[in-house]
């Protein structure tokens, strides 16, 4: 495993499929797809099947932590991809870090600024 720092949008192999967030306690399906434990909780609520592929999940099945990816993201470090920090953290603790940045909402508002507006009239 690499002691590189990772850039925060170079993480996609470990990105939850429903959300498409860094995985937040991830869990594995029997046919392997992998995804947060709350988004996968909150999908099996609409329909009892993998998000992915389709394949069908049994009722009461109990949902297997993925132990090994979180060992993974604990190992690999990654720096924050809001302008202006540049703090490096573990990829298992990039969420939490984003939801407590200080420059999360000057981000934020930079990139709302170069949201397109029609000239007046055209809508």
């Amino acid at each position: 495993m690499s002691s590189a720092v990772r850039s925060a949008d170079d993480v996609s192999d470990f990105e939850c499929a429903i959300c498409q967030e860094v995985l937040k306690e991830p869990v594995r399906l029997t046919c392997a797809h992998v995804f947060c434990a709350e988004c996968l909780a909150a999908a099996m609520r609409i329909k009892a099947e993998c998000p992915v592929c389709r394949a069908k999940v049994q009722p009461g099945v109990h949902l297997q932590p993925a132990r090994d990816l979180e060992r993974q993201m604990e190992g690999i470090r990654v720096r924050c991809s809001y302008k202006g920090c540049g703090v490096v953290v573990a990829l298992s603790k990039l969420r939490a870090h984003q939801a407590s940045c200080r420059y999360a909402a000057a981000d934020a508002s930079e990139a709302a600024s170069h949201v397109f507006k029609a000239p007046e009239g055209h809508h």
